[in-house]
């Protein structure tokens, strides 16, 4: 009898225990709703710390995408969050739900014209991770792409090249579009995206032949962008370096050194350009003969004479990047002689070229140790920075290193410190 008065007293708590309870979507569920609720608010929680701190949790993803819907619903309105901290880590985390979080597209979109940064990038990357359900916002930025405004189709660009995949089919509907600006962005977003645009290859290679110089140099670019996987343009790029313009000509070139194809024919190209009467036609020439590296080795000589350039006058951007070029080619030999030269400038260059060249520039150790002496303060500094990128073998240098470790010059003391610390010397450690 008293069993039974027990049971009676605690039917109420039992029927309460099996109560369904109105769960994140409003569907009536059992107990592990409250608990998805919980897990809700602890792991927003935590995205909201880390945004503060700038942290980014891989784990909270997988708790998202656990939690499923309900989490897309309740993360939606923090997108308009008044801290774009919070705005930001939200885009980032929705963005990895993929296309569980296909709902949130309106809100996202935009983002893309929010007074921050950071903010319209994650939303651009979030929409990319879409699929299908992002095409409202790629005719949005395809429509910028008309725009007068320059930033605003720049940013265009910019967004359609981050959405990637998704945007391509409309990136090569606007290769045929009758405005040339369209039709060049159209490339260059391609571009953006690299090996991701391979699907644009046929169409880029049908824009080379665009009537409109602007357009056929965005299509050479994009094509360099995308490497190996644009190897069907090689002959048409080739028939380009014939091109009557030479911005084109250049960007056909530089293509063709990333498709690590036709180095016999773009070397000349490379090489004249080196002397053009126009500056950025110039710095382009050298730096694409630095991304080709050993390949460029009939370059060095006119590269040395872009070094040693005897007019003050000439433009200094390009002269250090002959001085770069000439180290990622190689040429240490080269560069030591260099280092000899009676102008400061062109001794510093080609010190600060020989450490870009980390181990491979032992050759040249000898007159980077002589360089240690050199009255001028910048070359003893870059000749200190680039002995101690030799590497552990060159231990031959250590005397002179702790030297120059006593230099006068702050810049060359800490330098020589730093080389013989990297050297393994303990006591610099």
């Amino acid at each position: 009898m008293n069993n039974s008065k027990s049971l009676i007293q605690l039917l109420p708590l039992i029927l309460l225990s099996v109560t369904p309870v109105v769960g994140l979507n409003g569907c009536n569920r059992g107990t592990s709703v409250v608990q998805s609720d919980t897990d809700f608010d602890r792991v927003n929680q935590q995205l909201r710390e880390n945004a503060e701190l700038n942290i980014y949790d891989e784990g909270l993803t997988e708790k998202f995408k656990q939690i499923g819907q309900p989490a897309v619903a309740k993360l939606t309105p923090q997108l308009q969050d008044k801290n774009r901290k919070v705005r930001v880590h939200t885009a980032y985390f929705l963005g990895k739900m993929g296309k569980t979080a296909k709902s949130v597209v309106p809100t996202l979109i935009p983002l893309l014209k929010d007074t921050d940064w950071e903010v319209r990038s994650e939303a651009a990357k979030a929409l990319g991770q879409m699929g299908t359900a992002a095409a409202p916002a790629i005719s949005l930025l395809i429509a910028d792409l008309h725009n007068r405004d320059a930033e605003i189709r720049q940013q265009a660009i910019w967004h359609l090249g981050t959405i990637g995949s998704s945007a391509v089919p409309a990136l090569i509907v606007a290769l045929k579009d009758p405005d040339r600006v369209v039709r060049s962005n159209a490339a260059s977003a391609l571009g953006q995206m690299g090996t991701t645009a391979k699907p644009a290859v046929p169409a880029l290679i049908t824009t080379l032949n665009d009537r409109e110089p602007t357009v056929r140099s965005s299509a050479a670019s994009a094509l360099g962008a995308m490497g190996t996987t644009a190897k069907p343009a090689v002959s048409t790029l080739i028939t380009t370096l014939n091109d009557r313009e030479p911005q084109v000509v250049l960007k056909a070139a530089w293509a063709l050194s990333q498709l690590k194809a036709a180095t016999q024919l773009i070397l000349p190209v490379l090489i004249a350009a080196l002397t053009d009467r126009d500056e950025p036609v110039r710095q382009y020439a050298v730096e694409t003969l630095g991304q080709m590296g050993s390949a460029a080795k009939p370059a060095v000589p006119i590269l040395l004479t872009v070094l040693k350039d005897p007019n003050q006058s000439a433009d200094t951007f390009t002269r250090t990047k002959a001085a770069e070029a000439l180290g990622q080619i190689g040429a240490a030999p080269e560069l030591s002689e260099a280092l000899q030269d009676p102008r400061t400038i062109v001794r510093w260059r080609a010190a600060y070229a020989l450490g870009q060249m980390g181990s491979a520039a032992q050759p040249a150790a000898p007159t980077l140790i002589s360089a240690l002496q050199d009255r001028d303060e910048t070359v003893r500094w870059r000749a200190a920075e680039a002995l101690g990128k030799l590497g552990t073998a060159a231990q031959h240098v250590v005397p002179a290193l702790t030297t120059a470790a006593k230099d006068p010059d702050v810049r060359v003391k800490r330098a020589a410190i730093a080389a013989l610390a990297k050297l393994d010397r303990q006591e610099y450690k």
